[in-house]
């Protein structure tokens, strides 16, 4: 799995031995710091994103492929487990950084993605939806219109590994956003083409109050990605090599 933070991570400026692309932006400190870091984090996200970055073993970010990635939700109008397989996330080279501030203890971000957010893959389901049962197992996709993270909130943390300093990632909080979530779930109630088109008809009216509901459950799920991602990384690099810019 790849995310923003491991884009992110890299871009900040890394040790004397660690080599970035000759285009990307580094961010002395200084009046306009942040500004700079905006921008730095934008092009780093959007052409890492088209390129990958091979010399840290960053693959493309687009499309983001998850093996798997679980929403649980036991309560409320929406009642479901939903599981997603094999699924590729396309639309991070088209990412914008409105604006990005804080310190080493604490990041928050606000991320754009202004053309459709696309999920596609295997998914498994059941459960209920605004009181109607569902169940399925098939091809899905999900297409987030005016998608946004407002705000990607992280927290660091440090560990002392071997009497190095690490720098990691302690939490993260995501806000999702959209303007309009379209969803089309194929085979479900077990292929019964009328019962699954009435059912992505009832999802389609009633995306807003699904989205709602299920707006924990998918920040859970991204945080804990982005979480495991970042960390892979900073876990390679002393918090010095990640604070010097």
């Amino acid at each position: 799995m790849k995310g923003l933070l491991l884009v992110v991570v890299v871009s900040l400026g890394l040790s004397q031995g660690a080599k970035l692309p000759e285009k990307w932006k580094q961010c002395p400190p200084g009046d306009g710091w942040l500004d700079c870091l905006r921008e730095a984090v934008e092009f780093a996200i959007t052409t890492t994103a088209k390129e990958g970055l091979p010399s840290f073993g960053v693959p493309m970010l687009d499309p983001m492929h998850f093996d798997t990635l679980l929403i649980d939700q036991s309560t409320g109008p929406v009642s479901i487990k939903l599981e997603f397989k094999d699924i590729d996330v396309t639309g991070m080279k088209d990412l914008i950084v409105n604006n990005i501030k804080g310190d080493w203890k604490e990041w928050h971000f606000d991320g754009v993605i202004p053309p459709p957010l696309s999920l596609t893959g295997g998914y498994v389901i059941q459960g209920k939806v605004l009181a109607l049962p569902i169940v399925g197992d098939g091809k899905c996709n999900l297409t987030f219109h005016d998608f946004k993270w407002s705000p990607i909130n992280v927290k660091f943390k440090e560990e002392t590994k071997k009497g190095k300093r690490h720098l990691l990632i302690d939490d993260i909080s995501l806000n999702p956003e959209t303007s309009l979530l379209e969803m089309d779930f194929q085979n479900l109630f077990n292929g019964d083409k009328m019962l699954g088109k009435q059912m992505n008809i009832f999802l389609n009216e009633n995306w807003p109050e699904i989205f709602g509901e299920l707006k924990p459950a998918i920040s859970k799920a991204f945080g804990t990605a982005y979480k495991d991602v970042g960390n892979r990384i900073l876990s390679k690099l002393t918090a010095e090599q990640v604070t010097q810019m």
